[in-house]
């Protein structure tokens, strides 16, 4: 156990060299959303070696999670996705410390990082309000983040980029993200995003058949859009290498 415990990180010590390492066991990030794209980011930065997470989701595994988000198996359903998260995280770094924070991004993100102040946060939220409000609060705290746009309604797991809010094109949620920032005097042009190249119409994507429970009774009824796990991890990925990248002051 001692040895695994010494060179369990020896790959990518050999990469980003010891003070890398120490920047990661050292960083303290938020993942708001702990759904496909949370998910992997979560586990992608676990495995690097980060050593200190906040977890916020109000939500529980469904079956309809199984088909691509990383943190959900049978196992799984019913239980707080932040449970579970921190679980795993755990499991892949017992020197980890995680605060599982069972509740929503949008009131209460102010008060959350006065508790738990953060080094970065991944957005991860695919409701519009809380995005729109976590990104605001973000961006007149100064606290750097990334924020994961759509990545349900594409096949093209390489057609995603990472760039600022102004790139995107053909995606509904950005396009309303956007002009809700603009209402409240926020350029697009200073969010970093990542997002998809693949152009999506709207309403591609939904099907009639498709029903998932509204587990939190607020706000408006989402409608389910289909998705992959290689396009919606692909995104995750690419948050958590936003998140190494700037530790790693490579960014």
């Amino acid at each position: 156990m001692e040895t695994l415990k010494e060179n369990w990180l020896f790959r990518t010590e050999s990469l980003i060299g010891a003070e890398g390492l120490h920047r990661l066991a050292s960083l303290r990030v938020m993942a708001c959303g702990v759904g496909g794209v949370g998910g992997m980011a979560l586990e992608a930065l676990a495995r690097s070696g980060v050593g200190y997470f906040v977890v916020v989701d109000c939500d529980v595994f469904h079956p309809t999670n199984l088909n691509r988000q990383i943190l959900a198996t049978r196992e799984s359903l019913g239980k707080p996705k932040t449970t579970i998260a921190k679980e795993r995280i755990l499991s892949i770094n017992p020197e980890a410390t995680v605060i599982p924070i069972q509740g929503f991004a949008d009131s209460q993100i102010i008060s959350i990082l006065q508790s738990y102040p953060v080094d970065f946060v991944i957005d991860a939220i695919d409701s519009l309000n809380p995005k729109v409000q976590l990104i605001s609060t973000l961006m007149h705290k100064n606290i750097p983040f990334i924020s994961s746009m759509g990545a349900a309604a594409r096949f093209d797991a390489s057609s995603f980029r990472i760039g600022k809010l102004s790139d995107v094109k053909g995606c509904p949620l950005s396009r309303k993200v956007r002009q809700r920032l603009r209402r409240i005097g926020i350029d697009p042009r200073h969010i970093p995003v990542v997002y998809s190249t693949e152009m999506v119409k709207e309403g591609q994507g939904i099907a009639s058949y498709i029903q998932e429970e509204n587990f939190y009774e607020r706000g408006r009824q989402r409608i389910p859009r289909g998705s992959l796990a290689t396009t919606v991890m692909a995104a995750g990925l690419l948050c958590a290498q936003e998140v190494i990248m700037w530790a790693l002051k490579k960014t």
